[in-house]
């Protein structure tokens, strides 16, 4: 599933794609990841591109990457047991590396109440980077002071946490730094760490609407395409937008439930 294709919101919500692919250095599909990560939908990311589909750009295969912890010996079957997991982190070239209360990405910590989480973690590059953040629930939450070369990072801190939600973080480069990597820029981040407070899951209300409006126009668009093979198909189709559309209307009433418990 790539971020920016035009049917994420219905995929991620129908539960038939549960992967988010990077084929470039880039911010925009963090919005979309952003928006379903925030609804506890585990939609792991992952890196890389088989195929050069836009002649006007050549990059070489596999400048995006991904990297998997694995369990015990590394296979194939472990491989893809870590991304079934969540184990991974996406990058161009830097290395990155995070823990929340000693757990990695792709794992839950559960909380009895709102408190605090220790957070841990490192970057190291061969290219200058221009910051590294800490992301909670979609917004940057601390920026970590970088070594004097700009090319490594490493911190222990404490973090408050007063609902259920997630953690990553990411780094990034500027583009002038990225010599000697085939990419726009250096970019590297894990997948969530996810917390549960109190057993409540992880909602939020604005995340639910963007993905309605996303359908919304998705349907506007399918609807005017003129290359539906028969009325039963189209139909399907807009079953499916409407399928997806109950699941973040729940979302979006859950999200007021979790918010009025907590006040």
């Amino acid at each position: 599933l790539d971020g920016l294709g035009v049917g994420v919101a219905v995929r991620v919500a129908l539960g038939v794609a549960d992967t988010v692919e990077w084929a470039s250095a880039g911010r925009g599909a963090f919005i979309p990841w952003y928006a379903a990560l925030n609804n506890g939908l585990k939609v792991t990311a992952i890196g890389g591109e088989d195929t050069i589909a836009n002649l006007h750009i050549m990059r070489l295969l596999g400048c995006v990457r991904t990297y998997v912890q694995v369990d015990g010996t590394l296979s194939a079957d472990a491989w893809w047991k870590g991304v079934r997991r969540g184990r991974t982190f996406v990058t161009t070239g830097p290395l990155v590396g995070l823990t929340v209360n000693g757990r990695p990405p792709g794992d839950e910590i559960a909380l009895a109440e709102a408190g605090t989480v220790q957070v841990e973690g490192w970057v190291t590059s061969a290219t200058p980077l221009q910051r590294v953040v800490l992301v909670a629930n979609g917004e940057e939450v601390a920026t970590i002071p970088l070594a004097a070369d700009r090319k490594s990072a490493r911190f222990s801190q404490a973090l408050p946490v007063s609902r259920s939600g997630w953690v990553h973080l990411r780094a990034e480069g500027a583009p002038a730094d990225r010599f000697p990597l085939d990419a726009l820029y250096a970019q590297a981040f894990t997948s969530p760490v996810w917390i549960r407070v109190a057993g409540r899951p992880i909602r939020d209300a604005a995340s639910a609407q963007y993905f309605l409006k996303w359908i919304d126009m998705l349907q506007l668009m399918a609807d005017a395409w003129p290359g539906w093979s028969s009325g039963q198909e189209k139909a399907q189709v807009f079953a499916d937008f409407e399928a997806a559309r109950d699941v973040y209307r729940r979302f979006a009433a859950e999200a007021g439930a979790v918010s009025g418990g907590r006040r």
